[in-house]
């Protein structure tokens, strides 16, 4: 996890779920200072949390990601074999 030698894990959470993880506890979570935690990123605190916690917000920030991995996921087109599409795109050209 980044930033564990300060002690910290960091999450990347909506403004949402990052203020409900900071009401809920803040001595546990807190914004990373700047305009990284502006726009989610939490620090975690990790001396403080049980693994219960730790698993429960890891899980919600993994669940983020693939949520939004799948949205902006676009299926790869067919391309015929021997079409030449690869070696173009790798700067061989089929002739």
């Amino acid at each position: 996890m980044a930033s564990q030698a300060g002690g910290y894990g960091n999450l990347m959470l909506t403004l949402e779920q990052q203020a409900a993880f900071v009401e809920e506890a803040p001595e546990i979570f807190l914004p990373i200072p700047g305009g990284w935690g502006k726009m989610g990123h939490t620090h975690l605190r990790l001396a403080t949390t049980s693994a219960d916690v730790l698993t429960g917000a890891v899980r919600t920030a993994w669940r983020l990601r693939i949520d939004k991995n799948a949205k902006t996921s676009r299926k790869r087109p067919h391309v015929a074999e021997g079409s030449g599409v690869t070696e173009k795109k790798r700067g061989k050209r089929r002739l």
